[in-house]
């Protein structure tokens, strides 16, 4: 064999050999590519299920903090001891978080026991604003101590300007013994989220103020007869001079403050009004002879 068969021969096997090394190497990055993508799928597969517990981990957490909010609520604690003084000082300290303007009687209503616990009645009446009111006995029933409110009741006049009421209710105290100990409530800040001011301003107030605010608006800068001094007649004219030196000519139908020109006597030397300011109309005459009303 000479040198070039053999040459030919060497690099067809070389040739054949790197076919076969190159098939191996890309059927192998191929596995490997197929084991990357098996595992990526995998990994989405586990982001997708990690996802999905943490979303019910947050609902979780929100669901247990909203128990939570609600257990506080009820967290109530039963007191040693009761009297009169120590739920008298402890309505004062109550008084003194809401900051209002709340008045109270306050009397003792005796006492029972019920199921081996003391129960000390009490009466709270007085007359406050409705929003006060509301205030207190938020606390009464957010407090820790086991307080609770029977029979409450509020009225309010029929006509009022402001919500001011009267009220009453039964204060009941859950004490654990009726032996005298020295004790100490403690209070805390509870929140006042809700609107309940003008709960009780009578419909009527409220129609006769509106009127009266129209009333205003109608007068403004219309001659005011009150006061005021007729010092000239003629036959179809009135001449006036009000209470700031304002000379002013009115004739029959002219409308005043609260009302109107009815008639002009040049031969009696009178001017009559028609003036209503709410209670009814009623007829007012300026003489000018003495110049004062009749």
């Amino acid at each position: 064999m000479n040198n070039a068969l053999r040459i030919t021969l060497i690099v067809f096997v070389l040739l054949i050999l790197v076919g076969m090394g190159s098939n191996i190497y890309k059927k192998h990055n191929l596995n490997k590519i197929v084991l990357l993508q098996e595992k990526m799928k995998d990994y989405d597969n586990k982001i997708v299920s990690l996802d999905q517990n943490l979303s019910k981990n947050v609902e979780m957490r929100k669901r247990l903090e909203e128990v939570k909010a609600e257990v506080k609520k009820f967290d109530k604690i039963t007191l040693d001891y009761d009297s009169p003084p120590v739920t008298f000082d402890y309505l004062i300290n109550l008084t003194k978080r809401i900051k209002g303007d709340l008045k109270f009687n306050f009397s003792y209503s005796g006492q029972k026991s019920e199921n081996e616990k003391i129960i000390n009645s009490y009466l709270i009446k007085g007359t406050s604003k409705f929003k006060d009111i509301y205030k207190l006995v938020n606390h009464l029933e957010r407090q820790q101590p086991l307080y609770y409110i029977r029979d409450l009741a509020v009225t309010a006049p029929e006509v009022t300007e402001s919500d001011t009421i009267s009220y009453s209710f039964m204060l009941n105290s859950i004490s654990k013994s009726s032996q005298p100990r020295e004790i100490k409530i403690t209070t805390k800040d509870i929140p006042y989220d809700r609107d309940v001011d003008d709960l009780f301003t009578c419909d009527i107030l409220v129609a006769k103020l509106a009127a009266e605010e129209a009333r205003k608006l109608r007068n403004r800068g219309l001659f005011n007869p009150d006061g005021a001094r007729l010092i000239g007649i003629t036959d179809n004219q009135a001449f006036f001079r009000d209470n700031a030196g304002i000379f002013h000519v009115l004739e029959v139908g002219d409308m005043v403050q609260s009302g109107s020109v009815m008639s002009i006597d040049p031969s009696a030397g009178n001017v009559t009004f028609i003036i209503d300011k709410g209670s009814g109309k009623k007829e007012k005459i300026y003489a000018i002879e003495s110049g004062v009303q009749k």
